[in-house]
């Protein structure tokens, strides 16, 4: 259990905290509110601009909590972790606890990459 908890938290910190260190992604999965799977990214070109758009978010506050509708899968090595993703350009990661809130710089084209 304790295995399980701390391996979460690595993962948390991998994709969270290390915004300018590269990550090396997998697969990409976004889901809609109904956790149905809508798009699967695993071409290389595609998880490269991905991953590019996505490592300068910047962390930001807000005063009224973005409309998540979407879920994004991130998948590196064996971890996967689930952000939640509003169109508009706001990502959170998904957690029990608080976490911080993300905006992404280049919306239009992340958007292009994960929405079908």
């Amino acid at each position: 259990m304790k295995t399980s908890v701390l391996m979460c938290i690595i993962g948390m910190i991998l994709l969270v905290g290390c915004n300018k260190q590269a990550i090396n992604i997998s697969e990409i999965k976004v889901r809609e509110r109904n956790l149905n799977i809508i798009q699967i990214i695993n071409q290389s070109e595609k998880i490269d601009e991905f991953r590019t758009i996505w490592m300068k978010k910047e962390k930001i506050k807000v005063k009224r909590r973005p409309n998540f509708i979407y879920k994004i899968d991130i998948v590196s090595g064996k971890r996967s972790t689930r952000w939640l993703y509003d169109p508009s350009g706001y990502a959170t990661v998904l957690s029990k606890g608080k976490t911080p809130i993300y905006r992404i710089k280049k919306v239009d084209r992340l958007n292009g990459i994960i929405i079908p």
